[in-house]
């Protein structure tokens, strides 16, 4: 209670002009009194604590990305980015279901996109690793199964035939490397 009402008194005290520096430590404090709540209530989930973090990282962010001149994505959104979906992935990794998963991988592919879209280099790369990260701990299982299925032999002559293609067309993957290279080096 305490930490809502002292968090409460910086916002608004921080109202005022010359006193913005109070902002931070008003945000600080109500999300310190969430975090308490949350953890008196026995939520165990990380969501319900990184999602509000995340949210106003993504803001201050956002609003710094306005103003000239024009900062890197990965200082600007980079972090928001980083809270919301590391902690999710790892609970992914820790915890069984289905649910969390599949959340996860819509809304890593939503960031993804969106930075593609906007040609920011830092959601289009941290969505994509973590959709990539989570899509293969999910099928991980079924490869495993299916790889004790097929004869030993079969693994091993998937992986020449794929090294005989890349080795065939390495110069045309060179060519598309440095292609990827331009377009990434002209994200934000």
């Amino acid at each position: 209670m305490v930490l809502t009402v002292t968090g409460t008194i910086c916002l608004c005290v921080a109202l005022r002009p010359g006193r913005r520096f109070l902002l931070w430590l008003g945000l600080a404090q109500v999300e310190a009194a969430l975090w308490a709540w949350l953890a008196s209530a026995g939520v165990h989930a990380p969501e319900p604590y990184t999602v509000p973090a995340a949210a106003v990282l993504l803001v201050v962010g956002w609003r710094r990305s306005r103003r000239p001149p024009p900062v890197c994505s990965w200082i600007t959104y980079g972090p928001a980015l980083a809270v919301l979906l590391v902690p999710s992935l790892v609970a992914v990794w820790q915890l069984p279901g289905w649910a969390r998963p599949l959340v996860l991988g819509v809304v890593a592919a939503a960031i993804a996109l969106a930075g593609g879209r906007a040609r920011l280099i830092a959601p289009l790369l941290l969505g994509g690793a973590v959709v990539i990260l989570d899509a293969g701990h999910e099928l991980a299982p079924a490869v495993r199964q299916l790889a004790g299925v097929l004869p030993r032999w079969v693994p091993i002559a998937v992986i020449g035939v794929v090294l005989l293609v890349v080795g065939a067309t390495y110069e045309a993957r060179l060519r598309d490397l440095g292609r990827i290279r331009t377009a990434l080096g002209g994200m934000r």
